[in-house]
């Protein structure tokens, strides 16, 4: 069993499969996000054409109102003083007119003087828009969009100025268009289930929504994505963001009306993102079935295959190697030979381990020779009259081998000098250390042999005498690798030398004494 199954041939090879499988995977994501973009672009296309077309009713009814109002300003039973006549003829023209919330005409001053709907109280009208527009211009005026406070309902107001002989006018006959048939507008489109049909003035304020207007109507909703988006960019437009009711959908968005007195009242249709995505989100998921399935079976197929054709193979050869590690030679795989890759590893495994078998023999003939050469060297070193040694060119300069000729040199065993317990630097009389070092880096620096002469202090703290010789040893490359030398005692031969000087300088005194008397 394996320790970790994560690197295992197995595993490798199942991993190989589904390595395979990525570029399939990333090409049905990548289909799967052009059918979404196309999906997208076409629920898009179809609502900018339905938000259009609301549009474009929109503008037919007001000029349809416009017409409407101008003949109502020419009629005698509007241009007449009798408010209550006026009433009566509003009154049956509005149940004829479904369209309209509400039908009146103002006086100069703002007051009410007929409507089509009874009034308890007196209504003053001077300050809305389209009023003060309509006079003044003496034109068909258009108010922003509102909440019509007679009727109740989100509306439309539109003016139409009664002129006498002179040009001037003499009243204003009125009519509030209900934005309510926006809603019937909807229902007929035949939108998709989860589909909102909304209209929002400036302010973010609902004034239309197709379902639930009782739900939405009046509410003020500028920190909605799809609201935020419309008022931001204030023109035609499609997005897809969440809607006022936190749902996913696919808007588009235009302006209500394209008159600059109308104010800015958008209306947008939004399609659920889940229904434009519906046909694409079926072809992900058969793609997505389909390729598990592929997957399943390489995955399988790898399984069996590979235990058959190659794992067993493998096994066979890591058994073969792990006797072979233990130190039998005489392993062979016992695999036939063939022309694939494992078969020729085989025949070369055990073309290896008989070559193995017969250079270890040979080697264990030369290791023995080789020892025996260096048990005579170890006892000839052992019987030189001083030590040999081998450093390393580090720093510091590590003592790889030390005679054991050592101990009777410096009083230290040689593992004192190997193992770095002893420093053999530090044994040099200090008298005689810098001389010694410097004379020894000018040789080596020119790459010369170098003998020298100085004293040490033994671990007794005796004195002692010495001759150096010593080379460096280079790599096939030229490189300094090692330094080499033999380190003898002189002491005697030194004392020896300096008696005899002084012997001669007593007999030198002896024989000018003599000369002079």
């Amino acid at each position: 069993m394996l320790r970790f199954p994560f690197v295992s041939l197995r595993f490798r090879l199942l991993l190989l499969v589904l390595l395979a499988v990525v570029p399939v995977m990333g090409l049905t994501i990548y289909t799967n996000i052009e059918l979404r973009r196309l999906a997208a672009a076409d629920a898009k296309a179809e609502a900018l054409r339905l938000v259009r077309l609301a549009a474009s009713d929109q503008q037919d009814t007001i000029k349809d109102a416009r017409q409407f109002l101008f003949a109502l300003a020419q009629l005698p039973e509007i241009r007449g003083t009798d408010s209550v006549d006026c009433s009566a003829f509003l009154a049956r023209l509005f149940n004829q007119y479904p369209q309209y919330a509400f039908l009146g005409v103002i006086a100069p001053d703002g007051n009410l003087i007929c409507s089509a709907l009874p009034t308890d109280n007196p209504i003053n009208l001077a300050d809305r828009d389209y009023f003060q527009q309509s006079l003044q211009t003496r034109d068909f005026a258009i108010s922003s969009f509102q909440g019509d406070s007679i009727s109740g309902r989100a509306t439309l107001d539109l003016g139409y100025p009664i002129l006498d002989e002179a040009g001037q006018a003499q009243a204003v006959v009125f009519a509030s268009l209900d934005l309510t048939w926006l809603n019937q507008l909807a229902a007929e489109a035949q939108l998709p289930e989860g589909s909102t049909f909304t209209v929002i003035d400036r302010n973010g304020t609902i004034l239309v929504r197709y379902p639930d207007p009782e739900k939405w109507v009046g509410k003020s909703l500028p920190e909605a994505p799809i609201v935020e988006t419309i008022l931001e960019q204030q023109n035609e437009g499609t997005a897809e963001a969440y809607g006022v009711d936190r749902i996913p959908r696919l808007f588009a968005f235009t302006p209500l009306s394209s008159l600059p007195a109308s104010g800015d009242v958008y209306v947008s249709i939004g399609i659920p993102s889940s229904f434009a995505f519906a046909d694409a989100n079926r072809v992900l998921y058969r793609n997505l079935a389909g390729l598990g399935l592929v997957t399943a079976l390489a995955l399988a197929a790898a399984w069996i295959g590979g235990d058959l054709f190659i794992l067993r193979r493998v096994d066979a050869l890591v058994s073969a190697t792990k006797r072979l590690s233990a130190g039998d030679l005489s392993v062979r795989t016992e695999l036939r030979y063939g022309y694939g890759e494992l078969s020729q590893l085989a025949r070369a495994f055990d073309e290896m381990a008989e070559s193995l078998e017969r250079r270890v023999g040979e080697r264990n003939r030369a290791e023995e020779a080789l020892r025996e050469s260096q048990r005579a060297l170890s006892t000839l070193m052992s019987n030189l009259p001083g030590m040999a040694y081998r450093c390393l060119n580090d720093r510091p300069r590590t003592v790889e081998f030390v005679s054991e000729g050592c101990l009777d040199l410096t009083g230290y065993c040689a593992s004192d000098l190997t193992e770095g317990r002893v420093s053999y630097a530090l044994l040099i009389h200090p008298e005689d250390r810098e001389p010694v070092w410097n004379e020894m880096q000018s040789a080596l620096g020119k790459d010369l042999p170098f003998q020298l002469t100085y004293r040490i202090i033994t671990v007794s703290g005796e004195e002692k005498w010495v001759w150096e010789q010593g080379r460096t040893v280079g790599s096939p490359e030229g490189t300094p690798m090692a330094l080499e030398g033999f380190i003898t005692d002189i002491t005697e031969r030194v004392l020896t030398h300096q008696i005899l000087e002084q012997r001669v300088a007593d007999r030198t005194r002896e024989l000018s004494a003599l000369y002079y008397v």
